[in-house]
């Protein structure tokens, strides 16, 4: 789909009828459509992902998790996956088996087991992430300090947003609003 296709499908527009310039509720329509639109094209990138790595997408979302991470206990895996410590002990044998994630004890606290993701998973992951991680690299010279740095803390606000309606979700889900 052209990204002309896709904003008119989107509801994205340049401004109103003669203007040159969009209003700000304009903008931040379009704002909130781009990301829609970046969000469903992430999603189909992850599921061609994690197909070509032979997982599901709860797998490949531990993976990611635990990789950005450096390590996580099954606890702090569950918490940031929305998972239960059993469907992550789930995940987490999963993953050994193919050679992509192992437990280890903790250098610092013995009585502490990490998942961290295997140099085989670092090798396969690096094909996939690469080429894109280039790609971004290109996208962002041209940004400067501050802008980049103004897009660190817009998405940082949008995150606790996130956390707060996903709480509000559960709760919903739960029962209990």
């Amino acid at each position: 789909m052209s990204r002309d296709s896709a904003d008119s499908q989107a509801g994205g527009r340049i401004g109103r009828a003669g203007s040159a310039k969009p209003t700000k509720a304009e903008l931040v329509e379009q704002l909130g459509n781009e990301f829609r639109i970046n969000q469903n094209r992430s999603q189909v990138f992850d599921d061609i992902a994690a197909e070509h790595l032979g997982i599901n997408q709860t797998d490949h979302r531990c993976l990611d998790i635990v990789q950005r991470l450096g390590g996580a206990t099954a606890g702090e895996l569950a918490r940031e996956a929305g998972l239960t410590t059993g469907g992550v002990t789930a995940v987490v044998d999963r993953l050994e088996r193919i050679g992509y994630a192992r437990r280890t004890r903790d250098e610092r606290d013995r009585r502490r087991v990490l998942i961290e993701v295997t140099p085989e998973f670092h090798e396969r992951a690096w094909r996939i992430w690469e080429p894109l991680a280039n790609a971004w690299q290109r996208q962002s010279r041209h940004l400067t300090r501050d802008q980049l740095e103004l897009l660190l803390r817009f998405l940082r606000e949008g995150d606790a947003i996130l956390d707060e309606q996903i709480e509000r979700l559960r709760a919903l889900r739960d029962g209990s609003e």
